[in-house]
């Protein structure tokens, strides 16, 4: 297991004397937390607590039972506490701590993550959220209330089986760095409505990809997996996420799903080519990437209306379903029996 606090090593020497300051007291569920104990220091700025308070709850995602979103603090002449807002008991977090470690040890097993290579222990994780794990829409829609607390932290996943993106995240970056392999939180928006998003950065063989677990969870067809946001450069994710800043640069695409497996094409005759020996072959699923010129929604047509003809040439009979990410450039088609 490792301790991924990427947050804190970005934080100068002042702000990470109060980063661990919030972090002991907010373990210790101590109802208020001295930042400063003598007279002679600085008293902090409220933004620089509020940026290290942030900071904090994106690094330790097992911190779920403190409200991240409320800062009350209290100022006596030089010296200022915070006062966190629990949302459980003592016993009841130590009793949630206990569940989840469970859970997510169980995972470990079952998926052999301590024995894959980091590519293939990813692949997996990812796989298992998208298959086992529902998004929240009941949640999302509310809001964080005390019936929904859970669906925007890690229990929500481990416990429940069910989160918004926020949950989604903080999970994914708990059981990865569980089974030591690096995993950030990144919060952003997501286009076109500019809403508030999370996801995450993981680093596969030590190479920095960014992963929207939700999206893939939630984008594809029922009971097929979908990669569309699987291991993404900075400007690949760019092209739909905005407003986020802070994290490492991910220029690599040496693990992006569509071009480890040879299916990111850039012609309309590259990508018939590859649907041509599928249909030799009696593949009945299509999944690519395409960058060409134009866009794929041209292409996509053209393919559908290729394949509607093509597949009972072929002996294949059934029906036509697909799916499309303008903003990504991935296509999905399908024939269902």
């Amino acid at each position: 297991m490792i301790t991924d606090r990427y947050y804190y090593s970005r934080l100068s020497r002042q702000e990470r004397q109060i980063y661990k300051a919030l972090y002991q007291g907010v373990v210790n569920s101590d109802a208020g937390i001295p930042l400063y104990k003598t007279t002679s220091e600085t008293i902090p700025d409220p933004e620089v607590i509020r940026r290290v308070f942030r900071a904090v709850a994106r690094d330790n995602p097992h911190l779920f039972y403190v409200n991240q979103t409320l800062l009350e603090t209290r100022q006596i002449g030089n010296k200022m506490t915070l006062v966190p807002q629990y949302f459980y008991s003592k016993d009841e977090i130590a009793a949630c701590n206990a569940k989840i470690e469970a859970e997510v040890n169980r995972m470990i097993t079952d998926l052999g993550l301590n024995r894959l290579p980091q590519p293939e222990a990813v692949h997996k994780v990812h796989d298992y959220f998208c298959r086992n794990i529902a998004y929240d829409t009941e949640a999302a829609e509310k809001g964080i209330t005390p019936g929904t607390i859970h669906a925007y932290a890690a229990p929500g996943v481990f416990l429940e089986k069910r989160a918004v993106c926020e949950g989604i995240s903080k999970a994914l970056k708990l059981l990865l760095n569980a089974a030591d392999i690096k995993c950030i939180l990144v919060e952003g928006n997501s286009l076109p409505d500019n809403a508030p998003h999370a996801w995450n950065i993981i680093k596969v063989n030590n190479v920095p990809c960014h992963m929207d677990l939700t999206w893939d969870m939630t984008g594809g067809m029922e009971g097929i997996t979908s990669y569309d946001y699987y291991c993404l450069s900075e400007a690949d994710i760019s092209r739909d996420h905005t407003d986020f800043s802070g994290v490492p640069v991910c220029n690599s695409d040496s693990e992006n799903y569509f071009l480890k497996r040879g299916l990111e094409f850039y012609t309309p005759d590259q990508l018939r080519t590859y649907i041509r020996h599928g249909l030799k072959k009696k593949q009945t699923d299509f999944y690519f990437r395409y960058r060409g010129t134009g866009g794929i929604a041209p292409v996509m047509q053209e393919e559908i209306e290729f394949l509607q003809w093509q597949f009972p040439m072929h002996g294949m009979e059934g029906r036509i379903v697909s799916t499309m990410r303008e903003t990504q450039g991935t296509g999905r088609i399908v024939l269902l029996s």
